[in-house]
């Protein structure tokens, strides 16, 4: 346990540590250029894996596409993908929900570097605020992926991959401004020293943001009072090649402040609500390769936040609360390679603990989790294939004691293989699921059922890829169903809760996916997203009301690049989102919308000087309320200013 609640010290040393000490035991390797070599994915199967190789749905964004479109934010970078549904509550820095394939936000599983990032309380996958300029990729993973994962990934996996040292130092920064008198500014600087190589970065936002009650509170003129926003955030990264037992370390640090005004969910227009925020994240992983056939990893991750809620106003009202969660997660790995296998085995463990401290009866619970899975990767006449299975042990601690020990037991398979030279064929099929939180557990008053058995999901997909003989083109389509079962949901009457949470709820969803890249030209490329969704409840008592998210049943994005000359070009970004269900009620759709951002960007002295760029979100000031009783983000006007060396 101790070596649980080394929380974030341990990967401070480990850097530390790696610059500090001289190595000469090992030459440094010179970077590895990546240019005409087949694209590489690791979440789809936890080892690398080509992806013309990789049998599940997978969306790559690179830190080029990031910069292309000067997304602000991560959870911006996941808006423009039609695969991932971003309803956020108004003003940034306000309650943000996402899913995929029709699920909710406790069916997904967010990574950063591999650490999970998720409430020990409520089961809600965060998305991480810290600076996109930060992110070397990001890759999404459709469908049930419980198997390698664990809880949470019955809809899929987010992966938010961070930039790594380099041998040559580098250094980056960013300024902007735009409306809301926003200002943004980062900083990043990669290099090494010895043999370690690492990585700082630092990240500041402030904005005075628009009010969040209402339709039209996104200007000054309104009469409303402006939901601030502040966030600051300080990461730092190492890799270091230790001169003892030929281990290579790597280990990272990050930390973010968050400071935003809130206002009551309805249409309310408050002034003295406050919501203050800190997360903490870190890892520290040990890897070594002992023959060419087998390799390990043990990896430590670290995950707490901090969320408070003041009302100034009323001091004691229902308003004002402390929440504290943090995850500690162990895993080690093993690959082992013989003949056209990779056989993938492993153990790990997870602790989450919450708090909830500002209540009349203050409670904290702890979880913990025992998981064993194994999974085959094999080339077999022309098919790549992958099986794999999982056993979690889910258990509580003395403070519900009668609860019986959750086991949860899940299986994947997913397939690849060409058709021809240009076409292929893909495919998965497999269980996930979703152990209750502390909160579906042991939530004060009627809705803790300390009896929940886990969510389960069973789900397949099947797709086909096509590339043109020149690479120019590649196109997919891919067709997926899922069926959820054990859904935990509260008893409602008259909008009141009855009774306490049950696992109730049946649910289907099913849809196509489509994605498509095209470079008509060197200076013009076109690129497309689109998902159709089709989200069944099936309740079993009339009493019983789902919590079972509205996705936009159809998404669409289109993003289109032409460069007029070689300093100059231009991006348009048109986002699609069709009708959704009112989140309150499941007797109303809110209305469909297409936004449209324009982006120019310039390269003086052939970017000598940097790069300028300006932007207009929501050029046609369209409007797309994401969620009843909250403010949708009208036009808005962005300069940014980006430097590299």
């Amino acid at each position: 346990m101790n070596f649980f609640r080394a929380k974030w010290i341990a990967p401070l040393v480990a850097l530390g540590c790696a610059v500090l000490f001289p190595a000469a035991s090992r030459a440094v390797e010179p970077e590895e250029e990546a240019y005409g070599l087949p694209e590489v994915v690791v979440t789809a199967s936890r080892v690398p894996v080509s992806r013309d190789k990789v049998g599940a749905a997978v969306t790559v964004i690179t830190a080029k596409d990031i910069e292309m479109q000067k997304s602000r934010s991560i959870q911006d970078v996941l808006r423009r993908s039609a695969y991932v549904d971003v309803t956020r509550f108004g003003s940034p820095g306000t309650q943000t929900n996402f899913s995929l394939r029709g699920g909710n936000q406790k069916h997904v599983l967010t990574l950063v570097d591999g650490v999970p990032w998720r409430r020990a309380l409520g089961g809600d996958a965060m998305i991480p605020s810290f600076s996109v300029e930060n992110i070397e990729r990001i890759e999404i993973v459709r469908g049930n992926m419980s198997t390698l994962y664990g809880s949470n990934a019955m809809s899929g996996v987010i992966n938010i991959i961070t930039k790594r040292g380099t041998v040559k130092p580098s250094m980056d920064a960013m300024m902007e401004v735009g409306s809301w008198r926003t200002r943004r500014s980062s900083l990043g600087l990669r290099g090494s020293a010895g043999e370690a190589r690492y990585t700082l970065s630092a990240y500041y936002e402030n904005s005075d943001g628009y009010s969040s009650s209402g339709n039209s509170g996104n200007t000054d003129s309104s009469g409303l009072e402006n939901d601030l926003f502040l966030t600051k955030n300080m990461s730092a990264s190492v890799s270091y090649p230790l001169p003892f037992y030929d281990h290579d370390l790597n280990a990272s640090v990050s930390y973010v402040n968050m400071v935003a005004g809130l206002d009551i969910f309805g249409g309310a227009d408050t002034t003295k609500i406050f919501s203050y925020m800190d997360q903490i994240t870190s890892s520290i992983k040990l890897s070594r390769a002992v023959t060419d056939r087998w390799d390990y990893s043990m990896m430590y991750g670290y995950y707490e936040e901090r969320l408070e809620n003041t009302d100034f106003g009323n001091p004691k009202g229902s308003s004002n609360l402390t929440r504290i969660n943090h995850t500690s997660t162990i895993d080690f790995q093993n690959n082992y390679r013989v003949k056209d296998h990779t056989l993938t085995f492993g153990w790990a463990g997870e602790i989450d603990v919450g708090k909830d401290v500002k209540r009349a009866t203050p409670y904290a619970q702890t979880i913990v989790k025992r998981s064993m899975y194994m999974q085959d990767l094999v080339d077999w006449k022309g098919w790549t294939l992958t099986l794999g299975g999982r056993t979690d042990h889910i258990m509580p601690d003395s403070g519900i004691a009668y609860l019986p020990k959750l086991v949860a037991r899940t299986f994947r398979t997913s397939a690849s293989r060409p058709i021809d030279e240009q076409t292929r064929f893909h495919g998965s099929f497999g269980t996930g699921f979703r152990d209750p939180t502390i909160f579906d557990l042991i939530f004060p008053g009627v809705s803790g059922n300390s009896r929940l058995k886990p969510e389960f999901s069973k789900g397949w997909d099947v797709g086909v890829e096509y590339s043109s003989p020149d690479n120019k083109f590649r196109g997919d389509v891919t067709y997926f169903k899922t069926r959820y079962n054990q859904l935990i949901v509260r008893q409602f009457a008259t909008g009141n809760p009855t009774g306490p949470n049950l696992n109730a709820n049946r649910a289907v969803t099913q849809g196509f996916d489509i994605e498509g890249n095209y470079d008509l030209t060197r200076r013009l490329s076109v690129g497309l997203t689109a998902t159709f969704t089709q989200s069944n409840i099936e309740d079993t008592g009339t009493v019983v009301q789902g919590e079972f998210d509205k996705a936009a049943d159809k998404k669409a994005t289109a993003t289109v690049r032409y460069a007029i000359s070689d300093a100059l070009d231009v991006v348009s970004v048109v986002r699609f989102i069709g009708k959704r269900w009112n989140s309150n009620t499941s007797t109303d759709k809110l209305a469909q919308a297409t936004i449209t951002d324009l982006i120019f960007n310039y390269r003086p002295f052939g970017g000598r000087a940097g790069e300028w760029s300006f932007r207009t979100e929501n050029l046609f000031d369209e409007v797309n309320v994401e969620s009843t009783g909250a403010a949708h983000q009208q036009r808005s006007h962005w300069l940014t200013y980006t430097w590299k060396k």
